[in-house]
């Protein structure tokens, strides 16, 4: 596992959360290629006009990857570094919608990254949710995926 591999298994990891989604509700909308769009990364722009549903109603997620610095995980020259951190992933809806998008979407995404070994060096360390915030027309929720992973000393 590198460092860049860590937050691209993690971003397509959660490109496929409509897999585990429950009741038939869409939480990512795709394009015809298949890729969400309603996925907004780090210091890139998007319309949030094109995230309607049928109903009127819209979402998007707000995706942050926050890696803290790594630590030596293992002894010896070719030991490996042990990296922590975590993936935010922000809920964001309109005002008065109501708490079933905000929670069918946390309960999708801690059953797609649960606990424990997820792939060769990468751990879910936990998955968990703070207080939403209102900003202007839109309610905001964060959640976060805590991961840690042993990488390759450079």
């Amino acid at each position: 596992m590198t460092d860049t591999g860590v937050q691209t298994f993690l971003l397509k990891r959660l490109q496929t959360l409509n897999d585990v989604c429950d009741e038939g509700q869409e939480i990512l909308y795709l394009d015809s290629k298949g890729k969400p769009t309603n996925i907004s990364y780090e210091n890139v722009a998007f319309d949030r006009s094109k995230f309607m549903d049928k109903a009127g109603n819209y979402g998007w997620l707000d995706v942050y990857f926050v890696p803290f610095k790594h630590t030596q995980g293992e002894l010896g020259t070719r030991g490996k570094n042990r990296w922590q951190g975590y993936l935010q992933v922000n809920i964001c809806c309109p005002k008065g919608v109501g708490v079933k998008y905000p929670n069918n979407v946390f309960d999708a995404i801690s059953r797609h990254f649960p606990e424990g070994h997820i792939t060769d060096g990468l751990y879910i360390t936990g998955v968990d949710r703070s207080v939403g915030t209102s900003d202007t027309d839109f309610f905001f929720e964060p959640v976060r995926i805590y991961w840690k992973a042993m990488i390759d000393r450079k």
